[in-house]
């Protein structure tokens, strides 16, 4: 798929334009957000639109004439739940650690237990408990990992309501 661009866009507008266009090849269920490659002088760099979308210096250049982007399909996935902001399914990228790819997500929630995190590994048949939040810090995540990080069972959630305008009585 070929798509015209200019020099007021970057790599995340392209991606969005092909999210848009939702062709055959492409959906926002099979499209990599973080394997995107750009060729430029034939030099290539990786882009993650997980890093993009999440902070401000996250590599996601305006592109320049005779740059090549080039998406993939997704690989592999992960699977995270509990007492994070953002759960759900990522894609897997290789190397990744555990707590910088919970904090890549929006981080732990306040009721999150961060010594009591388990990880399924579904490729091995192995479980891996996390009850030191500072000693486990660099576990690396694997492909189909399933990581539920448990929420703390005596927490007082405080729900409040915010009221704006007129209140009549």
């Amino acid at each position: 798929i070929y798509i015209i661009v200019n020099p007021t866009q970057k790599v995340s507008d392209i991606y969005n334009i092909l999210l848009i266009k939702n062709t055959s090849n492409f959906n926002s269920l099979n499209l990599s957000k973080r394997n995107i490659s750009l060729i430029r002088n034939k030099n290539s760099s990786n882009i993650d639109m997980l890093k993009v979308n999440r902070y401000i210096q996250a590599y996601n250049p305006y592109l320049l004439e005779g740059d090549i982007i080039t998406f993939s399909k997704k690989r592999t996935e992960i699977h995270i739940n509990g007492g994070v902001h953002n759960d759900g399914i990522y894609e897997h990228i290789r190397n990744e650690k555990l707590f910088d790819f919970i904090d890549m997500i929006g981080g732990f929630t306040i009721n999150a237990d961060t010594n009591n995190i388990e990880i399924y590994r579904a490729n091995k048949n192995e479980q891996i408990y996390i009850n030191d939040y500072t000693a486990d810090k660099n576990i690396i995540l694997h492909p189909y990992d399933y990581i539920n990080v448990q929420q703390l069972k005596n927490y007082n959630d405080r729900n409040t309501v915010k009221i704006i305008g007129e209140v009549n009585t």
